[in-house]
C-alpha cells in the first residue's frame, strides 16, 4: 500500500484524518479557547517523502498547519495586496496564481515587484497559523525521507472571546483531537453564518444601534429590529461579544432573511467564484489531474507534483 511505495513512487497523500485517528493528534493550547473550536471544519492530513511544492495561492477559511515530520519552507503575502497580487495570471474559480514559483518572472507579473513579503521556517513539531485570504506558497522538504504534516481548518472568528480562556484556568498544554466536534453540518453552517454577519464589527469592542443600521443598511428597518431584538439581550442599547455569540444566528434569519450579508458593501467577485472550504482542501487533486502523469495510484494519493 501507500507506505509501501511512497518513499519510491512520484507520488503523496492528501486525506481527512479518519475519526478513529483524532485521539492520537492534539490541538494546540492556543486554540483550546477563545472561540476557535467552535467551527472546526476539517483536519487534511499530507503525506510525502518531500520535494513538494505549492502555487501561490489563499485559502477562504483559516488553518493551523502542526508538521509531524520533515520541513517546510512557507512564503507569505498579506491579503490587503490582493490588488497586486491577482491583476496578472491570477486563476479566480480556483484561488491561485500561475506565477512559477521557482523562477518568477517580474515582467509577466509586475505587480509584484514593490509587495512586502514574509518568510518562515518550519521544522518536526511546529504549528504555524495560516489566516483566511492570506496568499502563500509552501516549499516541503525532508532529510528522512517522509514529510507529514497535518491541517486543522476552522470558520474565521471575529473576535477572540478572551473571558473564555480566563475562566478555563486549567489549559491543558494540549487536547486530543477527539474531544472537539469536527464538521457537525448544522454547527458548521450556523457559526460559518456567524462570522459572515459579525465579520464588519470585528474592529469594535461593543457594537452600538448605529453601528448596526450602518452595517445592515441594505436590509429592511424590520429586519434590523429583528437583528437588535436577538443580540441586544439586556436591552440597554449596546451588544457585547458575549451576546453576539449567545444567540441563533440560524433562526434569526429565519425571521430577518434580508440580513443575511446585506451589507454596506457587497461580498468581493472573487468570494463569490472561490471554491467551498470542503473543495480548497482538495483543490490539489483536481489541479494535479492536469500534469503530465496524472496516474493515481491510489485512492487519495496523487502525484507529488505540488501541494497547496
Amino acid at each position: 500500500m501507500f507506505l509501501d511505495i511512497y518513499k519510491k513512487k512520484d507520488i503523496y497523500m492528501v486525506h481527512d484524518m479518519h475519526k478513529k485517528m483524532r485521539g492520537e493528534f492534539t490541538v494546540p493550547r492556543s486554540m483550546i479557547c477563545g472561540g476557535f473550536t467552535r467551527g472546526l471544519q476539517s483536519v487534511v492530513m499530507w503525506f510525502s517523502s518531500g520535494g513538494t511544492k505549492s502555487v501561490l495561492h489563499n485559502d477562504d477559511i483559516d488553518n493551523i498547519n502542526c508538521l509531524m515530520e520533515g520541513n517546510k519552507d512557507l512564503f507569505f503575502i498579506d491579503k490587503k495586496y490582493q490588488p497586486l497580487v491577482e491583476q496578472d495570471g491570477w486563476v479566480l474559480n480556483g484561488g491561485y496564481s500561475s506565477l512559477d514559483v521557482e523562477k518568477v518572472d517580474l515582467i509577466k507579473h509586475p505587480g509584484l515587484k514593490d509587495i512586502p513579503w514574509y518568510f518562515t521556517k518550519m521544522t518536526k513539531g511546529d504549528c504555524l497559523f495560516i489566516p483566511k485570504g492570506w496568499y502563500h506558497n509552501v516549499n516541503s522538504y525532508t532529510h528522512t525521507k517522509r514529510n507529514l504534516a497535518i491541517n486543522l481548518w476552522f470558520i474565521h472568528i471575529p473576535y477572540f472571546n478572551k473571558t473564555d480562556c480566563d475562566v478555563k484556568t486549567d489549559i491543558p498544554d494540549t487536547e486530543p483531537l477527539s474531544n472537539f466536534e469536527v464538521n457537525d453540518p448544522d454547527a458548521s453552517e450556523a457559526e460559518q453564518m456567524r462570522s459572515e454577519l459579525l465579520v464588519p464589527f470585528s474592529d469594535k469592542e461593543k457594537i452600538t444601534l448605529e453601528d448596526v443600521k450602518e452595517v445592515f443598511n441594505k436590509a429592511s428597518p424590520e429586519d434590523i429590529n429583528t437583528f437588535i431584538t436577538f443580540a441586544d439581550q439586556n436591552k440597554d442599547g449596546v451588544m457585547t461579544w458575549e451576546e453576539l455569540y449567545s444567540f441563533d444566528p440560524m433562526e434569526l434569519l429565519e425571521k430577518a432573511p434580508g440580513i443575511d450579508a446585506r451589507f454596506e458593501k457587497d461580498k468581493d467577485d472573487d468570494q463569490s467564484q472561490e471554491p467551498e472550504p470542503e473543495q480548497k482542501s482538495h483543490l490539489v487533486e483536481e489541479e494535479l489531474s492536469k500534469v503530465k502523469d496524472p496516474t493515481i495510484e491510489l485512492p487519495d494519493v496523487v502525484p507529488a507534483k505540488e501541494e497547496l
